[in-house]
């Protein structure tokens, strides 16, 4: 599959820096691993172990809603392969409540290898993928998984099952895309995915920064060797 890295949020306009913003007050203070503002627009490029242009991909952030202790961001995505043609767009939301800051895990699905079953039946179940807005060094998340089956006249013609395990904050780490410098949480992962006769394993390590997301993220196979990367490149 050409990618199943963690898209996990877009910058700030205003951010250079490490500083955690946090939504709501008290015990319930959730701090926010995306951008607060309507408009805000971040770009990231997809390469493979050779560093070849893949494809690109373009967040925007189109609707912000808080209620209470609740946060909910509305976010239009755009993929684009390395020709620049558009071959998938869509929109999700993300939300952070008491604490927590979730991410549904259909957002890791490729755009590109959903859009091919559109005209199908398409049922979704799932577990967040979830950021505590205490996250510390040496600190283990919770696992996340999902279940997609695809049927066709009222026959399941595919199913896929993913499982995100091992995830654990490794350290604190300072990265420079082309966006900027950025003081980052280094997260690893290992995630599972089954789908006929394939059974794929593969670790991956993202660096992340509250109220920006996603800097960097590596991808490899259970051998430890790179398969591929994505970098923050812009920002508008």
């Amino acid at each position: 599959m050409r990618r199943l890295v963690l898209v996990v949020g877009i910058l700030a306009l205003s951010f250079m820096s490490f500083s955690p913003v946090s939504s709501g007050g008290g015990d319930n203070a959730c701090t926010v691993y995306f951008p607060q503002q309507i408009g805000a627009e971040l770009t990231y490029e997809n390469y493979n172990a050779k560093d070849k242009l893949e494809s690109t991909d373009r967040f925007k952030v189109v609707n912000f809603t808080e209620n209470g202790d609740s946060t909910l961001i509305d976010v239009e995505a755009a993929s684009f392969d390395k020709k620049g043609e558009e071959i998938y767009n869509g929109t999700f939301s993300y939300t952070c409540k008491d604490g927590v800051f979730r991410i549904s895990m259909e957002s890791i699905l490729d755009p590109a290898m959903m859009e091919a079953y559109k005209d199908m039946e398409v049922t979704m179940t799932q577990s967040d993928i979830t950021f505590p807005s205490d996250l510390n060094v040496g600190t283990s998340l919770p696992d996340a998984e999902m279940n997609v089956k695809v049927a066709s006249n009222g026959m399941q013609v595919m199913e896929m099952n993913f499982k995100i395990t091992d995830r654990k904050v490794e350290a604190k780490e300072a990265i420079t895309t082309p966006a900027g410098k950025f003081d980052c949480f280094k997260l690893t992962q290992t995630t599972n995915m089954k789908m006929m006769f394939m059974n794929k394993s593969f670790t991956s390590v993202d660096w992340i920064s509250a109220n920006v997301g996603n800097v960097r993220s590596e991808t490899y196979d259970n051998k430890g060797s790179l398969e591929s990367y994505r970098i923050l490149t812009n920002i508008k």
